[in-house]
């Protein structure tokens, strides 16, 4: 991937060369997960060359590989990695296809409502609840707008695993009333039971944890889930289940911010953060 101006950014950029320079290896022992959003048609042969570079970094596992070492609460030895995705969106089947072909499993967090939505009408939804600020550089074909339908989780649930994220996108902590509340942590996962005839064991807040989860939100998610991912940044060789630590990353990036994305000063980054949301929820 090349420097586009029209894409990224100077702290974008700024960050590159940082982890172009200077060798930021992390921790000796680590489980990172990762997050990715679209996979765009344009970004795929760049999508393929970060997953190249992650093989070499760190041992690829799969969802079911992650959950036995959280259920273990053994302390993780090596560098390990879970690739999750957020969103459903339909160009992630681009994503998909490589992954398969490389014999990679990934987790994918999918929004019901956005399935359901009539397709001429996902756009809007995708702009309304899932991404208002849209780059024109980055999405723009209809893939790029459109949900994976339940014919296409089925499909993929063969050799990846599916979690939910909320039903709608839009949930914030201590503003919705009962009824809402367990459409977005509960009923969801039902709907995602029921569509594809699986169990789902994983959820996934949005945006930002420290605004969609608070005390009630987490009480949920620990009654209706095995796992919690959250929107934290960090290295789980230490598993706290309900509070999994993910690193966002795009398949627009420069290679160079993707490195810097598993530096030692992004796992480090986020400790006061994640004090306070421990504390929120107690």
């Amino acid at each position: 991937m090349l420097y586009n101006s029209k894409i990224h950014n100077l702290p974008h950029v700024f960050k590159a060369i940082l982890g172009n320079i200077f060798p930021f290896s992390g921790q000796k022992n680590q489980l990172i997960v990762l997050n990715y959003h679209g996979t765009q048609k344009r970004f795929i042969h760049n999508f393929i060359k970060q997953i190249n570079y992650l093989k070499k970094q760190y041992e690829i596992i799969s969802p079911d590989v992650f959950f036995d070492l959280a259920n273990s609460k053994k302390q993780v030895k090596g560098k390990k990695l879970l690739l999750t995705f957020d969103d459903g969106i339909k160009n992630n089947l681009l994503a998909i296809n490589e992954l398969d072909n490389l014999g990679i499993s990934a987790l994918f967090f999918v929004v019901p409502q956005f399935i359901d939505t009539s397709i001429k009408d996902q756009k809007h939804f995708f702009v309304k609840n899932i991404r208002p600020t849209i780059n024109p550089f980055i999405d723009e074909d209809f893939e790029d707008f459109s949900a994976l339908s339940w014919e296409d989780l089925i499909k993929i649930s063969k050799n990846h695993t599916i979690g939910c994220h909320t039903y709608n996108h839009t949930m914030v902590k201590d503003v919705l009333n009962k009824q809402d509340l367990e459409m977005e942590i509960i009923k969801s996962k039902e709907m995602i039971e029921d569509k594809i005839g699986l169990k789902i064991n994983s959820f996934c807040s949005i945006n930002n944890t420290l605004l969609t989860i608070g005390r009630k939100e987490q009480q949920l998610i620990e009654q209706n889930y095995n796992f919690h991912f959250t929107t934290f940044g960090g290295n789980n060789a230490t598993l706290n289940s309900f509070l999994i630590k993910r690193i966002n990353v795009e398949s627009h990036w420069l290679q160079g911010a993707l490195k810097f994305a598993l530096s030692s000063f992004e796992l480090n980054r986020w400790a006061k953060k994640i004090q306070l949301f421990k504390n929120n929820i107690k």
